[in-house]
């Protein structure tokens, strides 16, 4: 039980880290900058707003690398509710950062 506390502390880093670096910074080779310079990501719209919102972006990294966590999910409710514990983490972490 306790390395799946270890687990998901990594895993609200691993959010934090990849929602901070796509939302707000250059990237190797300025990748990062680069896509969120695509011009329908340059607009006003929900898309182009949420590239550049570190706690959405955090939203779909939280699905994602739930997908990799070694905790015992039954269902996917379970699923659901770790991934968005890692997006809250990860804006948690953002917030007491500022």
């Amino acid at each position: 039980m306790p390395e799946n506390w270890l687990y998901f502390l990594i895993a609200v880093l691993v959010v934090f880290r990849l929602s901070i670096m796509v939302a707000t910074e250059e990237g190797p080779f300025s990748i990062f900058a680069k896509l969120r310079g695509v011009s329908f990501l340059r607009q006003e719209n929900w898309l182009g707003r949420g590239i550049r919102c570190p706690y959405c972006v955090s939203f779909w990294f939280g699905f994602l690398v739930a997908l990799w966590l070694p905790l015992p999910m039954q269902s996917a409710l379970d699923y659901t509710f770790v991934s968005l514990a890692l997006s809250g983490g990860a804006i948690l972490v953002v917030r007491l950062g500022n």
